[in-house]
């Protein structure tokens, strides 16, 4: 009777499953198609569709709101042959209706409109924008970097509609700009594009960069952002700069990578079926993900939408910083730097000339200097202190210090006038004061032949002994 009820009980749970399953197993199927190794996709945000182009006579079309495949005919206005095609040239979603078909090196331009691929522009081959971000704006495409011509590049094109030609955004502030580049990648987020990483040509050498700048597409500036977590440059190692370039998802060998501006973080999941994975599309709200892959064994690709679960295969992240701020001092370009340089070295320069000119004004020097017995010899005390005590007194009266037998009158001038120069000179140097203010000469009032000797105001003599 057990093994009856037993029974029964796993009959009902097949039939009561099994349709369930069936349907899980068609919605998988609506959701996954076979593509060959090379093709063209992208994301386009104003249908909420995803679009693969993978033959020449028809395209598939994927509406997150439908949730399925649908095939439809194309018709190509080319001569270049088809795989040719899918190897030279990227796709961008200008709006619900308009898709342009892109030269991988910039320039010309075929559009997808009723099913039709044809060239619309007035432009040539560029060949000089080879692994620039492409990104589209405004229901405009723009390329930023790239290598092209032996060279990398740091502008910012866009493919104008009116005119069916390309011109440069314009950086209204020529000297802050981030260096050239291909293989960046790139977000947009409200009017700024954000671009980080790629690689640089520096001499004969590709350098990777670890700097993120944003432009203000309203103000046409450039900012630096700041400094990418080293980390990064490990895991985007595998990105290839002349491939499809990633925005912020991307799959490097058994990780799978998300880094979020916003957040400022980068989210790294773990997982070995991460390796089969070759192109990450996610829509505007990062809900939704067209996942091309492609495992070692396979002999075709498969293309699916995925939801956030089923990307991540339910593995939690490991989580770092994205980016540092940029320091001040790095933002100062060395040409700043020089100026900046020159500019204290003047100052400087200035200022010692200023004080060494402000030790010689009167102002600045000491007042009423008090001179000290032990600085001078015994006859230049008393000499000092028969000056002081009259104030003025005339040259002639300090003979009497000077005077010795035999000596003539010439010598005893001499003696007495070189004396008193040198005292001057050397209350000069222990004061601080002008020369020409200590003991000064002046002409006797009654006789102009005769010289006086004036002690000054601004010394003092110290009589505390």
């Amino acid at each position: 009777m057990k093994i009856f009820k037993n029974l029964v009980a796993l009959y009902l749970f097949i039939i009561l499953t099994t349709p369930s399953l069936q349907a899980q197993k068609a919605e998988q199927a609506s959701r996954r198609i076979v593509i060959s190794e090379q093709v063209l996709s992208c994301y386009n945000p104003d249908n909420q569709s995803y679009y693969i182009f993978d033959d020449s006579i028809s395209y598939w079309r994927y509406s997150i709101r439908q949730k399925e495949w649908v095939k439809r005919p194309m018709v190509i206005d080319s001569s270049l042959p088809w795989s040719n095609f899918k190897e030279q040239y990227t796709v961008a979603a200008i709006d619900a209706s308009c898709i342009y078909f892109i030269e991988k090196g910039c320039g010309i331009v075929y559009q997808l409109f009723n099913d039709t691929l044809k060239r619309i522009d007035h432009s040539y081959a560029h060949k000089n924008q080879y692994g620039a971000a492409v990104f589209t704006y405004k229901h405009k495409v723009h390329f930023f970097g790239g290598y092209g011509y032996f060279r990398t590049k740091n502008l910012i094109t866009y493919f104008e509609p009116r005119a069916l030609e390309w011109f440069e955004v314009v950086n209204r502030n020529y000297e802050v700009r981030p260096g050239t580049r291909q293989g960046p990648q790139h977000q947009i987020l409200n009017n700024k594009v954000y671009i980080w990483g790629g690689a640089g040509r520096r001499g004969y050498k590709d350098e990777l960069l670890l700097d993120i700048w944003s432009f203000d597409m309203r103000k046409q500036l450039w900012k630096n952002e700041g400094e990418v977590n080293p980390w990064y440059k490990e895991l985007a190692a595998s990105i290839n700069p002349l491939g499809v370039l990633p925005s912020c998802w991307f799959a490097s060998r058994e990780f799978l990578v998300h880094t979020d501006f916003k957040k400022n973080k980068i989210f790294c999941f773990q997982n070995p079926n991460f390796q089969t994975y070759r192109e990450i599309l996610p829509n505007r709200d990062e809900s939704q993900f067209l996942v091309i892959r492609k495992g070692t064994n396979d002999k075709k690709c498969f293309a699916m939408v995925l939801n956030l679960k089923e990307l991540t295969s339910g593995q939690e992240p490991q989580t770092q910083y994205f980016y540092k701020k940029v320091s001040m001092l790095k933002m100062v370009t060395a040409d700043t730097y020089l100026w900046i340089s020159l500019t204290l070295n003047l100052i400087l320069f200035l200022l010692l000339f200023y004080i060494r000119r402000v030790h010689k004004t009167n102002w600045f020097k000491r007042r009423n200097a008090i001179l000290h017995p032990e600085d001078f010899s015994e006859i230049e005390w008393q000499c000092l202190l028969l000056i002081e005590k009259h104030q003025s007194i005339e040259l002639s009266a300090l003979n009497e210090l000077f005077d010795e037998e035999e000596l003539s009158y010439e010598t005893l001038k001499k003696r007495r006038e070189s004396f008193i120069k040198a005292l001057r000179t050397k209350i000069a140097l222990l004061t601080a004061i002008d020369v020409d203010q200590i003991l000064y000469e002046t002409k006797h009032p009654k006789d102009k032949r005769m010289k006086v000797i004036n002690w000054g105001s601004q010394i003092a003599i110290d009589d505390t002994k």
